[in-house]
């Protein structure tokens, strides 16, 4: 995500700089543009390298949270008791399984509910 904050401190910083290089009586403004290009060049590599190391913990950090959130499903939908309860479910219509369902959220049945959304759909 862009942070207008990073584009001001490069402009301001910028701007200071090529001022400072005004008062060199020895450059001419082409030098001056150019010294100053590389000022910018060498603050705008350093403020990409924070944003791409604070992206890659991001995506890292994302990574892991998902890994938790759909490991506890998948591990419980094996055991025998699990294709029972998919069976059950399964014979049941539309109106009843939905039903099921929400009873089993209300009762925070993790067994019940990791057997029903932890294995595939076709199951």
């Amino acid at each position: 995500m862009y942070d207008v904050r990073y584009n001001n401190k490069i402009k301001g910083a910028t701007s200071l700089y090529f001022s400072s290089h005004k008062r060199n009586p020895v450059w001419n403004e082409a030098v001056q543009l150019i010294q100053t290009d590389d000022f910018a060049n060498k603050k705008l590599l350093k403020i990409t390298k924070s944003i791409d190391s604070a992206n890659a913990n991001l995506s890292k950090s994302i990574a892991h949270i998902e890994k938790e959130l759909t490991t506890p499903l998948t591990a419980g939908a094996n055991d025998p008791v699990a294709k029972e309860i998919r069976s059950h479910v399964k014979n049941m219509n539309d109106n009843k399984r939905h039903t099921f369902i929400a009873e089993a959220q209300q009762r925070k049945d993790l067994q019940t509910l990791q057997a029903i959304l932890g294995a595939p759909s076709y199951l």
